[in-house]
């Protein structure tokens, strides 16, 4: 069995959980691990020096990284998340939590009948980690074997989060933006040279170029393609990885 690691990352709102909810549908014997799921207790997030409010966009407090390390590691041995793993996904309000409708579509249907012919016969197990710091850790960045990322500019982000909800923590609490939460901590968070440095070249997040340190880095505009285009450009460069890959220890 070949455990093959899918790096989905992007800013809050660039769509990458609902792309990893189709990938879902769509590649056999997969499931996501959110890395949502690896924030700190509410009290452990610290507070913003200039609005008192908490901030859980700092790439150094938002995620316990070695809880996550272990279990990516866990993962990428055993084909499948421990039983001790519990996440707050279904927690989230219902528009995130309903993002996916469980009808596929075409396109959808098509790519999965590709994605289960072109899987090597002796088994593969992928495993869409989801989320907006996937490769920010080392660490975590050498544990994955395809990675994709999806940008977007800052007002279509700013618009698509402040059409949301909530975001549930992992007590069961709900964190609202307050009004000024995106502008002042969540896109200062994501542009700056220390969460993104490595990534792409000058940092810029929004030109989206890679940078040697983040190999074969797929990178997918999600205001210039559409859902299903993207989610056609990320299943062929998952089965084509592991189309070449899967035999390999």
């Amino acid at each position: 069995m070949k455990v093959i690691l899918v790096g989905v990352g992007g800013a809050s709102s660039s769509g990458k959980t609902t792309l990893s909810k189709k990938l879902l549908n769509v590649l056999p014997n997969s499931f996501i691990i959110h890395q949502d799921d690896f924030a700190p207790p509410n009290d452990k997030i610290p507070l913003d020096p200039v609005h008192g409010v908490q901030n859980w966009d700092d790439p150094d407090y938002s995620i316990e990284w070695q809880r996550l390390i272990e279990v990516l590691q866990h993962v990428k041995e055993h084909g499948a998340l421990p039983s001790s793993h519990k996440s707050h996904d279904h927690l989230h309000p219902p528009s995130q939590t309903n993002l996916v409708s469980k009808d596929m579509n075409a396109k959808e249907l098509a790519l999965q009948k590709k994605a289960r012919e072109m899987t090597h016969p002796d088994g593969v197990v992928y495993a869409l980690l989801d989320g907006f710091l996937c490769f920010y850790n080392k660490t975590v960045l050498d544990l994955l074997d395809v990675r994709i990322f999806l940008n977007a500019d800052k007002h279509s982000l700013k618009h698509r989060r402040s059409l949301r909800e909530g975001y549930a923590t992992a007590e069961g609490d709900v964190w609202v933006d307050p009004p000024y939460y995106f502008d002042d901590i969540v896109w200062p968070a994501y542009t700056s040279v220390k969460a993104h440095k490595d990534v792409f070249v000058d940092g810029d997040v929004e030109k989206a170029e890679p940078t040697p340190h983040v190999r074969d880095l797929h990178v997918y505009d999600s205001t210039k393609l559409d859902v299903d285009e993207i989610l056609g450009n990320a299943t062929i460069d998952i089965i084509e990885y592991s189309r070449k890959h899967a035999q390999d220890k």
